[in-house]
This record gives structure tokens, C-alpha cells and sequence, in this order.
């Protein structure tokens, strides 16, 4: 999951993932612990990344972590520090700049987007 508002990192973490064919869930800044509690649950999400030009965002990621008790959940920092968060930019900083290729699937799902529920929770779907 990458909430990074307008952050540039967004562009490293998407196609980095695209490159490894995992599912990128992009989201808004704007979640509170029950819309991340949601997503975490609805789209088994294994990691996540975050902007820390907000703090409120990472609160409330740890808060829903705490209460599904996702304790496998990966999380990332950009811009800022955390206990318990990985530093995304000192971890891309530290990064090769080529990967060895991994094999994927053209069938394979490549973005899981949350869109707007009008009358209740939010809707969600692989394009």
C-alpha cells in the first residue's frame, strides 16, 4: 500500500513494484485508523508505505496494525523517522541500481484500487 500524497517516492515504490509483480494499492493521505483497518483486511496487504510529512498517517497505520493484529505488516517511512518503521529513503539510498528480472505474468493484476463508497465502506477492484 504507498500513502505518499504527492511525494516523489511515489514514482520509485510504484514502478519498483510493478517491476517485481507485486500489487500496488495506492491510497490517500486523507485514511483514519478504520479506513486502513478495512484495507489491510479486505486486501491482505503485507506492506506498506508511508509519507511522514504527516504523522497522523502512521498513528493511525499503527493503530489499525494493532487492532487487526497484523503483526506481519512491513512497514516504511519516507521523509521521516519512526520506531518500529523502516526509513524508505535510506533504504533506497542504499540499493543497487540494476534487480535481476523476475518472471510475471501479463495476466497478473498490477494495481488494487479503493474507490469511493457512497453508501457505506469503500469499493474495491483489481482493473
Amino acid at each position: 500500500m504507498l500513502v505518499l500524497k504527492r511525494n516523489y517516492q511515489f514514482w520509485i515504490a510504484i514502478i519498483a513494484l510493478i517491476k517485481l509483480g507485486a500489487v500496488a494499492i495506492p491510497a490517500t493521505h486523507l485514511l483514519t485508523t478504520h479506513d486502513f483497518t478495512y484495507r489491510f483486511e479486505r486486501a491482505s496487504v503485507k506492506a506498506i508505505v508511508c509519507t511522514g510529512y504527516n504523522p497522523d498517517i502512521a498513528k493511525y497505520v499503527d493503530e489499525a496494525q494493532e487492532e487487526i493484529h497484523a503483526d506481519g505488516l512491513v512497514k516504511f517511512i519516507a521523509n521521516g523517522h519512526r520506531d518500529g518503521w523502516i526509513p524508505f529513503d535510506d533504504e533506497i539510498a542504499g540499493m543497487t541500481e540494476t534487480m535481476e528480472r523476475v518472471q510475471t505474468d501479463t495476466r497478473e493484476h498490477m494495481l488494487f484500487i479503493f474507490h469511493i463508497g457512497y453508501y457505506g465502506l469503500s469499493q474495491d477492484g483489481c482493473p
